[in-house]
């Protein structure tokens, strides 16, 4: 495994641990967003759907997008939405908005998560494939468990802060994508130079 692939790896794994995190900080404010802003059980339970669902229907056109412009470009996008949608649930208190960013939010995990597990596939052999893909899935284990811990620290300052915090982390990890990520290019260069080594 040469040195972009090693990089690569490490850069989707702690994105996915960011994303994850970012999405779980959430969970512990529910109730109290609740009770505060004096929603219905159903208008919380229709906002937590609408995440799910955006991403049920657009990771399936996420996934031929990707194999026609790349997997960096979605990656990117994928970030980029997922911080936006964190800082429009951080900015507002209106239900129409927050469903908005439910469904955002939806969109960035159907843009991210498939395509980082179609790219650690990309640029691994056959005899790394499974590994990678297993660090990955833990990286997104990781952010579920911890998630929540750090959420219920965070609302005890501000109940809009781990929304805050949620939309940092994004910016954080697309940072480090943008900068560091390896292009598909030298990929597909190093890719070549083992077949003809």
């Amino acid at each position: 495994m040469n040195a972009a692939t090693k990089r690569a790896i490490f850069i989707l794994v702690l994105s996915e641990f960011l994303v994850c995190l970012g999405v779980t900080l959430v969970i512990p404010v529910m109730p109290f967003l609740k009770n505060e802003l004096h929603f219905s059980a159903a208008d919380m339970g229709f906002m937590t759907a609408l995440y799910a669902l955006a991403q049920f229907i657009f990771s399936p056109l996420v996934g031929i997008l990707s194999d026609k412009i790349g997997r960096k470009p979605l990656l990117i996008v994928g970030l980029l939405l997922f911080s936006f949608s964190e800082a429009i649930f951080a900015l507002t208190n209106q239900l129409w908005l927050l469903d908005v960013s439910r469904i955002i939010g939806g969109l960035s995990a159907a843009a991210y998560i498939p395509t980082a597990m179609a790219m650690a596939a990309d640029i691994t052999t056959n005899s790394q494939r499974a590994k990678v893909i297993g660090w990955i899935s833990a990286s997104f284990s990781g952010g579920l468990i911890l998630g929540p811990g750090i959420g219920g620290a965070l609302a005890s300052i501000s109940y809009k802060m781990p929304f805050w915090f949620a939309s940092g982390l994004g910016l954080v990890a697309l940072f480090v994508l943008v900068s560091l990520l390896p292009s598909e290019q030298q990929f597909e260069h190093h890719r070549s130079e083992e077949h003809t080594s």
